[in-house]
């Protein structure tokens, strides 16, 4: 089937960015790939590192898109959540498979935000929290796009579209 070869190519190109950036690829999950920065090592400029690698994904995305649309191929969109948060990271599975992986709430708002970009009315392709954006070390054009409701959390988390660097 035409759609393997294509998430192989895509997964590959968003791999290298991830890891270019410092950050490290947790695990895929059907056409999406999950990805961490700050974990197992963290440094000052996380929040930045995955704004640059989320900024030149979509660069790349376009890249394949246009070359997959001049062969007659399907193209395919991207969405991307970024929240900044402590987070419980280690090995987890069962006693014959472990995967070194990160859960909690923060992880769970990270996916949260990926799957608000598929709200048209956002129009955004990369969804960052507001923590994201105050760890951040350096300059972003942003659209604020309100705030959500997270369960366990008494106040709504603000969240923005991140458009580019300054």
């Amino acid at each position: 089937h035409d759609a393997l070869p294509i998430l192989n190519r895509y997964f590959t190109r968003m791999s290298a960015i991830v890891e270019a950036h410092g950050g490290v690829v947790d695990k895929y999950m059907g056409d999406a790939l999950m990805a961490l920065f700050g974990a197992p090592l963290g440094h000052p400029d996380d929040a930045d590192r995955a704004m640059h690698a989320a900024l030149e994904m979509t660069e790349a995305l376009d890249d394949l898109n246009r070359q997959w649309h001049q062969r007659g191929l399907p193209t395919i969109d991207v969405g991307i959540g970024i929240n900044t948060d402590r987070v419980v990271a280690g090995n987890m599975g069962s006693e014959t498979r472990l995967n070194y992986t990160v859960i909690g709430d923060g992880v769970n708002l990270a996916s949260r935000l990926e799957g608000l970009t598929k709200t048209p009315e956002y129009g955004a392709r990369i969804i960052i929290s507001g923590s994201t954006l105050t760890g951040a070390r350096e300059r972003y054009r942003t659209r604020r796009l309100g705030e959500v409701a997270v369960k366990g959390k008494q106040r709504p988390t603000e969240i923005f579209a991140l458009l580019s660097r300054e």
